[in-house]
Formats: C-alpha cells, sequence, structure tokens
C-alpha cells in the first residue's frame, strides 16, 4: 500500500511511474595508527562512530550478508568481530603473527587472514569465529583475494615475489606464482577469469589467467603501486600509486584496450580501495593523509573528502539500505535534492515508492502473465529495468512531461520515509494518514488514487482515480472511465 499524500496530475493522459530507491552505504575503515576502525556513513559522508579494536587494525572484510565486519590487528595478532548491527566488538580470534590482508568466502563461510611474520595463512570459520587451519605460504604475505568460482584464495607473498594459490576445498597450496618485484594485493574480476596483482617495486600489474594460473600480461602502471580495485562490472582497474605532484593518486585501467584513461588526485599514500555495490562510487583511503577520498566513477573526480583515524589502511563497504540501488545513480539525485528542500516535495514518499515498485517486480518475476508479458515476448527484467530507468530520467529531466508539478501542500513525509527506510532495511513502506491509502493491485496491473487533487478550468477539485498498467512496464496511464469526483 501506498500513503495517501496529495500531488497535482496535470494531463490526464499523462503517464504515472512508479520509480526505483537507491543504496545507502555504511564503510569501515580501519585505522592502524589508532587501533581504531572508523564508520562513515555515506549519506551525509561523515564519520559517525569510532570502535576500539585492538592493536594495529589494518585489514578489512566483510561477510556476505553484511552483519559481520572482521579486522585484522597486526600489532595484536588478532581478528576483531564487529557486528554491524551495534557497530561493537562481538569477538575477538587469536591469529598468527602480525595478520595482515583479510578476505572472506561468500559461500563456505570461511575467511582467510595472512600472518605477515609467519608466513602463513590462517583459515577462519565465521560461525564459530575459530581458527581451524594454518597454511604455509611465502614469505611476508599480504594481500589476500578469493576466487569463489575455482575455489581458490591467493595470496601475495611481499619478499618471495610471489602469489601462493590455495584450493579452498582441502586447504592446500596447488601453485605458486611468479609475478612482479614486492606483490602487494589482488583483486579477480567477477567472472572469476583474471586475476590482477600490483608489483609495488616494479611499478606494474601482474595478470594472471585464472582458469591455468599463468601470467598471461603484465601492466605498467604509475610509482609504488601497492593496492588495487576493480570496479562490479569488471571493465576498469582503480589503482593507487604515489606520488603525482606531491599527491597520491588513483590511476584507472580501461580493460578492454589496458589503456590509463584518467589519474585522479586524491590524498597522501593512498592504499585500501573498494566500491559500492552498482559501482558509482569509489571510496580510496589515505594513509598519511588519515582520510578517504569518494570518487564518482562517472567522472572520475573526488566529491567528497571524509576525515577518518590515524594511519588508515584497510577499508570494506557494507549495504545498510534494502531497498534497490538504481544502475545510473538518478535515484541518489533525487533524493538528495528531497533531502535538501523537502518542503518542495511532497508526492508519495519514497519509501513507499520503492515498497510498491518493488513488489510490482516482484509479482511480475513470479507471475509474468500479470504484468501482460508471455514466455514468446522474450523481455527480460534487464530489459524492463532498462525502461523504467529511461523513463524515470526523462521525468526526472522534465516533470511536466509527466503531469506532475509542485505541490504547495507540505507534510514532510519524504524525508519521513527515507528515515523509515533507513530505519527498517525491509524496506516495508507502508504508512497511512486517516486511514486513506493508494493501493496497488499486481494480478489486475491497476493502482487506486482515492484522492488526487486535479485542475480543472482553473479551480481545484478532488478525484477518486484508477491508474492502469502498461503492458511489459511500470508504467500507468489514467482510467478515464473510473474518476469520480469526491469534492
Amino acid at each position: 500500500m501506498i500513503k495517501h499524500s496529495r500531488f497535482w496530475l496535470g494531463a490526464f493522459a499523462g503517464a504515472f511511474l512508479i520509480t526505483q530507491g537507491a543504496q545507502a552505504d555504511k564503510l569501515y575503515v580501519a585505522n592502524q595508527g589508532g587501533s581504531t576502525v572508523s564508520i562513515i556513513d555515506t549519506d551525509a559522508n561523515n564519520t559517525v562512530k569510532s570502535v576500539t579494536t585492538s592493536s594495529g587494525a589494518v585489514g578489512v572484510a566483510v561477510n556476505a550478508a553484511g552483519t559481520k565486519v572482521y579486522v585484522t590487528n597486526s600489532g595484536g595478532d588478532t581478528a576483531s568481530v564487529i557486528d554491524t548491527s551495534t557497530d561493537k566488538v562481538s569477538a575477538t580470534i587469536n591469529l598468527g603473527n602480525f595478520p595482515n590482508g583479510i578476505a572472506i568466502h561468500p559461500t563456505n563461510g570461511r575467511a582467510y587472514a595472512s600472518n605477515w611474520f609467519s608466513n602463513s595463512l590462517s583459515v577462519i570459520d565465521t560461525s564459530t569465529n575459530s581458527v581451524t587451519a594454518t597454511i604455509s605460504i611465502g614469505t611476508n604475505p599480504e594481500g589476500v583475494a578469493i576466487n569463489p568460482t575455482m575455489n581458490r584464495v591467493y595470496v601475495a607473498n611481499v619478499s618471495s615475489n610471489t602469489v601462493s594459490v590455495i584450493d579452498t576445498t582441502n586447504n592446500t597450496v596447488v601453485k605458486t606464482i611468479s609475478v612482479g618485484e614486492s606483490p602487494h594485493n589482488i583483486v579477480i574480476n567477477s567472472s572469476g577469469t583474471r586475476v590482477y596483482v600490483t608489483n609495488l617495486k616494479s611499478n606494474s600489474i601482474s595478470v594472471i589467467d585464472a582458469s591455468n594460473n599463468s601470467v598471461v600480461s603484465t601492466l605498467t602502471v604509475g610509482n609504488l603501486p601497492n593496492n588495487i580495485g576493480i570496479n562490479p562490472s569488471g571493465t576498469h582497474l582503480y589503482v593507487p600509486i604515489n606520488p603525482v605532484n606531491g599527491n597520491g593518486a588513483v590511476q584507472v585501467i580501461n580493460l578492454s584496450d589496458n589503456s590509463i584513461t584518467s589519474t585522479i588526485l586524491v590524498g597522501l599514500s593512498p592504499y585500501g580501495i573498494k566500491f559500492n555495490s552498482t559501482g558509482s562510487r569509489a571510496y580510496v583511503v589515505n594513509a598519511k593523509s588519515g582520510n578517504v577520498s569518494i570518487i564518482d566513477t562517472n567522472s572520475d573526480t573526488v566529491i567528497s573528502t571524509v576525515t577518518v583515524g590515524s594511519w588508515p589502511m584497510g577499508i570494506a563497504v557494507v549495504s545498510t539500505n534494502a531497498c534497490p540501488a538504481d544502475s545510473n545513480g538518478s535515484t541518489q539525485t533525487g533524493i538528495d535534492l528531497v533531502k535538501a528542500t523537502p518542503s518542495n516535495y511532497s508526492l508519495f514518499t519514497q519509501t513507499q515508492i520503492d515498497a510498491a515498485k518493488q513488489s510490482g517486480i516482484q509479482s511480475c518475476k513470479d507471475n509474468p502473465t500479470t504484468c501482460g508479458i508471455s514466455i514468446s515476448s522474450g523481455f527480460t527484467q534487464a530489459q524492463m529495468d532498462a525502461a523504467i530507468s529511461t523513463a524515470k530520467q526523462s521525468c526526472k529531466t522534465n516533470p511536466a512531461s509527466c503531469g506532475i508539478t509542485v505541490s504547495q501542500n507540505t507534510d514532510g513525509s519524504t524525508q519521513a520515509g527515507i528515515d523509515q527506510c533507513k530505519a527498517d532495511p525491509n524496506c516495508k513502506g507502508t504508512s497511512s494518514i486517516s486511514g486513506i491509502h493508494a493501493t496497488y493491485d499486481a494480478a489486475k496491473g491497476e493502482l487506486h488514487v482515492p484522492f488526487v487533487d486535479l485542475i480543472t478550468l482553473g479551480v481545484v477539485q478532488t478525484f477518486d482515480v484508477y491508474l492502469l498498467q502498461r503492458n511489459g512496464s511500470f508504467t500507468f496511464d489514467l482510467d478515464l472511465s473510473r474518476v469520480a469526483l469526491v469534492q
């Protein structure tokens, strides 16, 4: 159900578009100099909390559910487990000597932490938070990455100039790969076909074919590349380097031709880097500057810088909003506008709109015929989403084309809806005023709005209306046969 809120619908023939919600994130940043983890709210782009761990917090990883964050403490020879619902340390795990990098397998529930001075890898059962195995690898291991497609863990051995490949089914080293000088960190593309390793002293990236674990090419990059990130779509690498004109920077590599397309200036000594789930934002930890640079990957520009603790190193991203994210980022723009001037927007709350649209999408997925789609029509979810996105952008660019103008009746409900969506990860979006609702019937493909203000011949009148869903889309047209004057 969608909460009643007055809005202007100027043209009877105009379409009503239900839009999709935005994603919010929390960033967990390990501060090696302060033995703390800074938590950043990406809605406001500020540090909202600091959690004390143990000496030398350095590596960070989050489980697949987003409920637990694991932090390696290099000075304490431990890992701290942070419960993301409370942002408090819930467990401490003993590891090897000077633990460093850490990664969590998305399906088998195990975490893998490298131990710098022990030359080993600790295998952690995250269900019990206990070490179940210790694997001997190369000298001074640092970066850890997991390839769930191949059930392999890759570990960069800094002083051996190698990468150890471990079979996660039996915790054995199946291959040791020679790479460049002083390999530090590793990323793997989402399909699990390519492994990328930064070689700090060689100023290069070794590209490994995951099918046979052999180096197939070497990419030349800037000075001292000590970490690396790959966007979720697997099209670009983001590589922190030092220094460029006295600052650190991030080089962007287009993997279609291995060309460097951008060099983005950030803070001093950039190290950790992660992306949000859509890839629209990259978060870069600047160790010497003690802050995090937030990069808009559409323009490859720094849009915000957030201060954290002393000598930050590792970073992890946790999504805090279950409302579905918009692939082109336009929904976030709209929410930002509403938050800046809520009095100018008194349409249905974003939470309510999100809930109705998500309900419609799920219903359509469960039974495509309810949306007027037959199997033979060949529509895919991606095609429907693309159509929704295009229509939404058109409506945002020119609201009048959707028959919507700004209402003078402002009750602040949009901000309340945003707050509700933040507080309720399930994003139910159900609320009411005086028991009056607008109701979406997925089976009939119609939206019933009991109160809508219309301007007819210069006079504002209130009508009870029905909107009919167009086949194969989430766009609605006014049913002129069912328009009743209320007052």
